[in-house]
Parts: structure tokens; C-alpha cells; sequence
């Protein structure tokens, strides 16, 4: 890439730092008026907070696990470990777990980063960058989730940025990229489940032509770390409970959530309380008898209708990518936020409509890189369609990679087309007699 092409690492630090700072001031702006007074964000995340929802009391039960047992008595099998480890230090260090707003702020910046550096590098243009950078500054999703205390905002930017850092390890070859890479991809892993799948997709990405024997060592060194995670938590889950699983969510999303959809659009009840009794049929049961059992409830209603199961998944499929981005994050604290500041389901078609067609030029230009965006896709949407109500959560962090090739692609299309037309110009005043 000629060097006019890529953004300095004065435009990444710039990009970086307010990024950072209106995350930060967001996070500031939510907790304080929920009577949260410290700026170094020490306060309560006992209900009804705006940061804390279901999912967060879940997180410092299991940080709570962690205080008491150790960080390695914590009970993987709903949760990776990464976030109560986080949440437990927090507790321990400085007696409160909301400070974690602070890191989600600073990933904030790097991921801004690393989007920009990503669109430069795809596209050769420094304009690219910045537009990719601003845009991410003004995703509005990412406010919503940032100031949570959730994995959503935290996993997705590190995984941008991992992603960032293996394009960089195979285009410069320097080690410490492939070792912040394999730092970035570890920590993402023990964040949320999604990327199980790491070690084979990981490769997409590492595979050059002509590579020398330390390119090809060092890579299978990072390989080899994509595999640490995985294979901790089925070893972990099956000495604790007798089941080789990363997790009991898809088993659980399958018979509890998806079938149950299936079954309330067939009149057997409403949803809600059919989801309610599935998941107390379950509950109480080893975990080596409940995954199975849910495996097969699930999928006898998917053989049973699979029409009806495919219809129903589009349309989650079609929620989660259309659900509308607002920085709301419970019903006490909407005034807070203009009612202007709501991007809807037509914006976000142009979105990923633009992001499908600079899917399609990326495959010819980088086939690996295009192919292990697409597999991703499938990684995250796939479980999401088996969710119901979930909005707009579970496809954050393909927003987030999205965007860099859709204003990738957006400047080489422009470019190509300011360069045909001064062709054109050329061409007219050479046929023109006079």
C-alpha cells in the first residue's frame, strides 16, 4: 500500500481520542443523572440502573463466583469467563464494577482506529479513513451499548481491532502485530462464545503467498493461541458438569426460544408462556442431560415445520438487521436524548445494501479477507435468528465491520468513477475537430 494511501499514526490518535472522549461523556452524561456522582464512575449496578440490565446481574453473580472460588471456580457454561474476571477485579480493586464503562470508552478509541485504518488500507485513500473513523464516531449503536455493562460494546471493538492487527501482521510482517493480534482475538473469545470458530477462520486471513519460514511460524503461533479459549472451556465444562460444550446457549436458544416461536405461531400458546415453561421444564437439570435434551426438542419442531422455521428465522434475521440504532437504554432516561437522534429501518437498507456491494468488490480484491467477513456473518447472525426480541444486539460487531469496506468500497467507486469520466473528457476533446 503507497504510503499516501494509509492514515499516519497522528490521524489515528486523533480518531482514537474522540472516539474516546464522546464515549466517555456519554457514559458520564448516563450514570450521573441515574444518581451516580463520581467521575470515576464507582457507584452502585443494583437495579434500576440505565448501565444494568438481566444480563448484568448474571455478570457479577459470576464475578462474585470468582471473589470467592477464584477465577477459576467461575461457572462457564451460560458465560465466558473474560467479563466477571473484569467485573471481579473491579469489585476487589475499587469496590464497584462500573469503572468497566471507562474501558468500553477506551476500546471505543481503538476500534475508531482501527476501522479508519482499515477502510485507508482497502482502499488507498487517507479520505476513506477519516470518513470511516467519523463514521463510526457517529454509529449510534455503539453509544447504546458502550454504556452498558454488558460484552456487546467491549467484544465487538476488539474484535475490530484484531481484526486490524492480522491484516497488519500479514502486510508488514512485524511481530508485535501478530502477538496484539493474538492478545485482541483472546480477549474477544473470553468475552461472548461468538468466535468459537476462530482457529478456522483465523487462517482466511494468515495464508500468504510466498511467505518465509517466521511469517509461517509466528502465524501458526497466533493460530495456535485462537485455540486456547475454546479448548479451555470445553475442558473446564466437562470436568465441571460432564458435558464437552463452550456453552449451553444454542441449546438453549433452540428449544426455548426458536421452537418456542414456532410453536406460538402454531396456536399452542402465547410466547412468552411457552418460553416460561420450557425454561422451567430444563431448569434444575445436569447440564450433560439439558444440552442434549434441548438439541433434540428443538430441532423435532424445526423437522416437524421447517417452512414455517424458515420463515420465522428470516424475519429475526430481518429484525436484527433492521432493528432502528437509538442511544436509549431504559424507558426513565429517553428525555435524555433528542427524538431526532434514531436512525430507522430505510437508512439502514441503503446501509447494508452499500455493505453487501463492497462485500462483492472485496472477494475479487481480497478473497480471504472477503470470505472470513461472510463466515462471520454467518457466526453471528446465525445464532441471533434463533433469539427473539433481541433488537439490534447480537449484530453490533458486523456494524462494525461492515463499515470500513462499505466506505472502502464506497471511495474506490468514486475514484474509478472520477477516472472513467476524465477519460471520457480526455477522449472528447481529442475527437473534437477544432
Amino acid at each position: 500500500m503507497p504510503r499516501e494511501g494509509q492514515l499516519g499514526v497522528g490521524a489515528l490518535c486523533a480518531l482514537g481520542l474522540l472516539a474516546f472522549a464522546l464515549h466517555a461523556a456519554n457514559a458520564l452524561l448516563l450514570t450521573q443523572t441515574q444518581g451516580c456522582e463520581s467521575r470515576a464512575l464507582v457507584c452502585s449496578a443494583e437495579e434500576p440502573r440505565a448501565w444494568s440490565t438481566s444480563d448484568t446481574q448474571q455478570y457479577l453473580r459470576l464475578a462474585a463466583q470468582a471473589r470467592e472460588r477464584g477465577p477459576l471456580g467461575v461457572d462457564t457454561m451460560r458465560r465466558p469467563p473474560g467479563y466477571p474476571w473484569l467485573l471481579a477485579l473491579l469489585l476487589t480493586l475499587l469496590g464497584a464494577p462500573t469503572p468497566a464503562l471507562w474501558l468500553a470508552a477506551a476500546l471505543a478509541g481503538l476500534a475508531a482506529a482501527a476501522i479508519g485504518w482499515l477502510a485507508a488500507n482497502l482502499s488507498g485513500s487517507r479520505a476513506a479513513g477519516w470518513a470511516a473513523g467519523g463514521l463510526f464516531c457517529l454509529w449510534l449503536n455503539s453509544y447504546a451499548y458502550s454504556a452498558l455493562l454488558l460484552t456487546d460494546a467491549p467484544h465487538a471493538y476488539l474484535v475490530v481491532v484484531a481484526l486490524a492487527l492480522s491484516l497488519a501482521w500479514r502486510a508488514c510482517e512485524r511481530s508485535s502485530r501478530a502477538l496484539l493480534a493474538g492478545a485482541a482475538w483472546l480477549a474477544a473469545q473470553t468475552l461472548r462464545p461468538t468466535f468459537v470458530a476462530l482457529p478456522l477462520l483465523l487462517p482466511l486471513l494468515l495464508v500468504k503467498r510466498g511467505a518465509g519460514r517466521r511469517y509461517r511460524r509466528i502465524s501458526l503461533g497466533l493460530w495456535l493461541v485462537s485455540l486456547l479459549v475454546p479448548g479451555w472451556l470445553v475442558a473446564h465444562n466437562w470436568l465441571r458438569h460432564g458435558v464437552a460444550a463452550v456453552s449451553a446457549l444454542p441449546s438453549g436458544g433452540l428449544a426455548c426460544e426458536a421452537a418456542v416461536r414456532i410453536r406460538a405461531e402454531l396456536g399452542e400458546g402465547r410466547f412468552r408462556a411457552l418460553r416460561a415453561d420450557c425454561f422451567e421444564r430444563h431448569r434444575g437439570r445436569r447440564y450433560a442431560e439439558r444440552i442434549p435434551a434441548e438439541w433434540r426438542e428443538g430441532l423435532a419442531v424445526y423437522r416437524a415445520h421447517p417452512g414455517l422455521a424458515l420463515r420465522l428465522q428470516l424475519a429475526e434475521l430481518r429484525e436484527q438487521l433492521l432493528h432502528p440504532m437509538a442511544p436509549y437504554f431504559k424507558p426513565q432516561v429517553e428525555g435524555l436524548y433528542p427524538s431526532w437522534l434514531r436512525v430507522g429501518g430505510r437508512l439502514l437498507r441503503i446501509f447494508w445494501l452499500g455493505a453487501a456491494a463492497a462485500t462483492l468488490w472485496l472477494l475479487r480484491r481480497d478473497p480471504a479477507l472477503g470470505l472470513f467477513l461472510l463466515l462471520t456473518a454467518g457466526l453471528v447472525l446465525g445464532p441471533a435468528s434463533n433469539i427473539q426480541s433481541a433488537g439490534g444486539r447480537y449484530r453490533f460487531v458486523l456494524d462494525l465491520l461492515a463499515l470500513p469496506v462499505l466506505v472502502a468500497g464506497a471511495a474506490v467507486a468514486m475514484r474509478k468513477g472520477r477516472e472513467a469520466a476524465a477519460r471520457r473528457a480526455v477522449g472528447e476533446r481529442s475527437a473534437d475537430p477544432r
